[in-house]
């Protein structure tokens, strides 16, 4: 985000997330995404997730290259996909042991960055208009 927020148009972040209920906060189910990998898992409180909420505000605000999409079907909870700078794509498997597969292969990171931007406008993600 610090990158982002100092190049300003350079690049441009689209974040498809699932946003947690508040059950599920309130509960202590919701992981921080960050603490994948490590040897202790940390999960948010109601008060750390507020935060998280407003960061992503603060961010959409000073951004104008970020994209928030927030998806409220299911996730597989055990992995994560991300495609940066049309470069690379990264598989992260969140679970035992803990997995990254960086892909560089050009025809193979198109094709996920053109599967990721459809699943985006599939819920809402609108190209440069955002709401």
């Amino acid at each position: 985000m610090e990158r982002l927020e100092k190049e300003g148009g350079k690049y441009n972040l689209i974040d498809i997330v699932c946003l947690a209920t508040a059950r599920q906060v309130k509960d202590g189910l919701v992981p921080i995404t960050t603490s994948r990998g490590t040897s202790e898992i940390l999960y948010y409180t109601p008060e750390n997730y507020v935060l998280h909420l407003k960061n992503i505000l603060r961010i959409l605000e000073t951004c104008e290259n970020y994209h928030f999409v927030p998806w409220s079907g299911d996730f597989e909870q055990d992995s994560a996909l991300m495609e940066k700078e049309e470069h690379r794509a990264l598989l992260v498997h969140m679970h035992g042991p803990f997995t990254v597969f960086e892909i560089s292969q050009p025809d193979m990171v198109a094709l996920y960055r053109e599967y990721l931007l459809r699943l985006a406008e599939k819920i809402g993600y609108k190209g440069k208009h955002r709401m």
